[in-house]
């Protein structure tokens, strides 16, 4: 396409540099391994971030905390530390001339939980209440997008800033779009990071105090990746960064994920791996947060305004999609005038926002494509039909 834009996210793999006649070089390759453990509790860490930083060699652990990490000639590094780091606990430094020694066998690493002081939180206000708010960008049909792609690079990142208003707010549910993906499933962490300006803008510190791991699977069936943020109890209070971070792939030899994206520039940034730097992209990821924030007196009574026009402007059209008369669920359906997407439930159904006149696209690997121009009712119920093979 010749004017599309691509926002290329290449997962770094390890160049094994060869011998030439001129200057004869030999690659020495070390793995180093370990088990990442709670010292309190004794139990296994799991998707711990280590790498040696700004080095472009990280990787993350496993669910059961267990890593293993390929350093080409460790003695070009030998200035430099390995950083040990998970949510809920202090990180930990070793210096790679000490990995030998410290990574002799299969050595257990202990790391020490981390103590928070969380902020009270207050809303005991009569005259204020949490309003409906939803943040971030949309694709709006433009060829945009970010991808992973690769055999390597655990711990990589996509991240993108939202914009927020000042004031008290809890994030809901985060959503992306997946347009193409090879492996059977992969597994990410949604990290939401602190805007910091005194460095550049770039992300800045986790925002997750709960201490879990905020979890999500795409598989081949994911069109709209829905991640519940609700029992994380994350709060902001202005601009904030949305992170998705690669942690693992399952039923495939190579990583292929395509996320899409947004003309939008509010501020991105990438890691190829665990532990690398920031990097920042021309363009942003296609990220929208649900969020609740705190209003209170003329600023809660705007609000309840705004609300009250957008749902008298609004109108949701509901209906099922179906495949010779059974319900057909994960069917793609897009508004092709406002971009609006969703996707049908396990029982077929769907919702989405669609003026009269709008048209609607179906989409479902294995079917024939429909379009469907909206009427004056609100019930639109398609049937799709089976690619002959």
């Amino acid at each position: 396409m010749k004017n599309a834009v691509f926002v290329a996210f290449l997962l770094w793999s390890f160049v094994i540099v060869g011998q030439t006649e001129a200057e004869p070089q030999e690659t020495i390759e070390v793995e180093y391994t370990g088990e990442v453990l709670d010292r309190a509790t004794g139990e296994p860490i799991p998707y711990v971030n280590i790498g040696i930083m700004e080095a472009r060699i990280g990787t993350v652990s496993n669910a059961k905390g267990v890593f293993s990490l390929i350093v080409e000639n460790p003695s070009k590094y030998e200035d430099k530390n390995l950083l040990i780091s998970c949510l809920g606990y202090e990180p930990k430094e070793i210096p790679v001339n000490a990995l030998a020694k410290v990574f002799d066998g299969f050595p257990r690493i202990l790391l020490e939980p981390k103590v928070y002081e969380l902020d009270e939180i207050t809303v005991s206000n009569l005259d204020g209440d949490f309003i409906n708010q939803r943040l971030g960008y949309r694709n709006s049909g433009e060829q945009i997008f970010g991808y992973w792609i690769g055999d390597t690079g655990l711990g990589a990142e996509l991240a993108t800033r939202i914009i927020a208003r000042k004031g008290k707010r809890k994030l809901k549910t985060l959503e992306f779009e997946v347009w193409h993906i090879t492996a059977d499933s992969v597994q990410v962490r949604v990290n939401i990071y602190a805007s910091n300006n005194k460095k550049g803008g770039i992300p800045g510190e986790n925002l997750n105090t709960s201490k879990k791991n905020i979890l999500y699977t795409i598989t081949k069936d994911t069109k709209i990746g829905r991640v519940d943020l609700s029992d994380y109890n994350i709060f902001v209070e202005n601009d904030f960064f949305v992170s998705l971070e690669l942690l693992g792939m399952f039923g495939g030899d190579e990583i292929e994920l395509i996320l899409a994206g947004t003309l939008s520039r509010p501020g991105s940034f990438r890691k190829y791996v665990s532990m690398d730097r920031w990097q920042r992209l021309s363009y942003s990821m296609a990220y929208r947060v649900q969020t609740e924030y705190w209003a209170e007196g003329r600023a809660l009574r705007r609000a309840e305004r705004k609300v009250a026009r957008l749902e008298k402007t609004n109108r949701y059209v509901s209906g099922f999609v179906l495949d010779m008369g059974r319900p057909l669920s994960n069917v793609k359906v897009s508004n092709t005038q406002s971009k609006e997407v969703t996707v049908t439930d396990e029982n077929g159904k769907y919702r989405i926002l669609a003026k009269t006149d709008d048209v609607l696209h179906y989409t479902r690997a294995g079917f024939t494509e429909r379009y469907k121009r909206v009427e004056e009712k609100p019930t639109v119920n398609v049937s799709l039909v089976r690619v002959a093979r």
